[in-house]
């Protein structure tokens, strides 16, 4: 696509694909052709080319513009989560996606939902995981219906600033504010104690979990 005046910039992007040879064998993929992208704003951007070109959308992820957390793809649906005032669930078939038809949107009916402020999402093979201020964690394997499981505070009260999962795995690894660590390993959530460390002071916004033992 050419620049667009007022697009604000990619907050982030997932790969929408497997590796295969497609209906018949002739589409083949190495699992890294589709991929989205969504704005700050809430507009989704799709490649079919790996990245070469892409198609801007015209629908509205974002009911409220700066609010959405990522995006991401599970299950054969790309979704977002919003910081809006139900803590909505956006999501669509990726075929849905790929045609640009409005995106479902869906309150989470958690409990007092303006306790909890989302940072990041980030998906594994089977499931995501969503992070939040204060200790929030939330996991699902089915975007469409909310969350499976909700922790706040329970592994940590910092405000988590960042998901990532291992590629091609269920092993993800949660940091944020003051050293918070929590690791996600065989379908378990755990504190990390950092007390002591190097990195007990500081406010961490990356990890990678090479291993379910080595990050």
């Amino acid at each position: 696509i050419p620049l667009v005046a007022g697009l604000l910039p990619i907050k982030d992007a997932i790969y929408a694909d497997n590796e295969s040879c497609g209906a018949d064998c002739d589409n083949p993929s190495d699992g890294c052709t589709d991929l989205f992208a969504i704005t700050n704003d809430g507009v989704i951007l799709w490649s079919r080319d790996g990245g070469k070109t892409y198609t801007l959308g015209a629908q509205d992820w974002d009911a409220t513009a700066g609010t959405n957390i990522g995006i991401g793809y599970l299950g054969n649906f790309v979704f977002t989560y919003t910081n809006d005032a139900n803590l909505s669930v956006v999501f669509a078939t990726k075929a849905d996606a790929l045609a640009d038809v409005a995106p479902t949107v869906v309150s989470n009916f958690l409990a007092n939902p303006n306790a909890y402020v989302y940072t990041d999402l980030g998906v594994g093979a089977g499931v995501a995981i969503v992070a939040g201020e204060d200790g929030f964690l939330a996991l699902t394997d089915n975007p469409t219906t909310g969350f499976d499981e909700v922790y706040a505070g329970v592994y940590s009260t910092q405000n988590l600033r960042k998901v990532q999962f291992r590629p091609g795995s269920d092993t993800a690894l949660i940091v944020g504010d003051a050293g918070a660590v929590v690791s996600f390993i065989n379908g378990e959530f755990e504190g990390i104690i950092t007390t002591g460390s190097a990195i007990a002071t500081l406010n961490l916004t990356a990890a990678l979990p090479a291993s379910d033992k080595k990050f």
